[in-house]
């Protein structure tokens, strides 16, 4: 298959221009394209929205525009987060041979993107990778926002006051985040967003990176095996560290919760 230069070229002009502006000349020399094409590829940048023509000290230059940060947007989504939490991830699995799940926020749902289901020697009826998760009603959510910054904990929280049914379930919710705060972990018993009788627990913890929370590790365990107390005593340490180590991949040292 013959690949298209001219989308390598521009690329590769993009690449010199976003370092630092520069002429056709200069870009002419460092990428070693005759001018006529490189002012032929820059014009189209132009026309694109990407590179702007000016001038610095009498001089014409080119200089990267805004819409090359949309380019770079991409890599700041949760999309990296999954790639680089995925090979982690398996390792825990193994580790705590429950099924565990990688759920990102999406808004006002948590979307599992991830799960250890087929190494687990657990079966669980149910499959939840894929699923949206109630951000007020899984642990998942309630990990998310216990780990996020508290201007945007409370702006989430006031904008779905109209999911929140009564005092005591606002209360329920504050009880959870506070007890995240301090173990670590959200767990609810017998949960499932979808039936409350099912016997099936989550122990989930919200991630970081150095700029925010992006979402949550869960584990899914039959509640007749562990009750809260023992659940936390076994995993609660296994699952800081864990988080702890997604945010040093940013290699930032911080509190995993604000």
């Amino acid at each position: 298959m013959r690949l298209i230069r001219s989308v390598s070229r521009a690329f590769e002009l993009l690449e010199i221009i976003n370092q630092e502006p520069c002429g056709i000349t200069d870009l002419s020399r460092r990428s070693g394209l005759p001018r006529t094409t490189v002012l032929r590829v820059v014009r189209t940048l132009i026309e694109s929205g990407y590179v702007f023509k000016g001038q610095s000290k009498g001089e014409k230059l080119y200089f990267s525009a805004p819409n090359t940060k949309k380019l770079s947007c991409g890599v700041k989504t949760w999309y990296q987060d999954y790639v680089e939490i995925k090979s982690r991830l398996d390792e825990l699995g193994r580790e705590l041979e429950w099924p565990v799940y990688f759920a990102v926020n999406d808004g006002f749902d948590m979307e599992v993107v991830e799960s250890t289901e087929c190494q687990s020697p657990f079966y669980l009826r149910d499959s939840i990778l894929g699923d949206r998760l109630p951000l007020l009603r899984s642990a998942s959510g309630l990990a998310f926002l216990s780990a996020c910054d508290e201007s945007v904990r409370e702006c989430l929280l006031e904008k779905v006051a109209d999911q929140i049914d009564g005092v005591e379930n606002y209360r329920w919710i504050r009880e959870k985040l506070s007890d995240a705060k301090s173990t670590g972990c959200v767990m609810l018993e017998n949960c499932d967003w979808r039936a409350q009788d099912r016997p099936v627990s989550s122990l989930a913890i919200g991630l970081r990176n150095a700029d925010r929370a992006f979402g949550s590790v869960a584990m899914r365990f039959y509640s007749k095996a562990y009750i809260e107390p023992r659940a936390l005593d076994k995993w609660n340490d296994r699952l800081v560290a864990f988080a702890n180590d997604c945010y040093q991949l940013e290699a930032t040292p911080a509190a995993i919760h604000a």
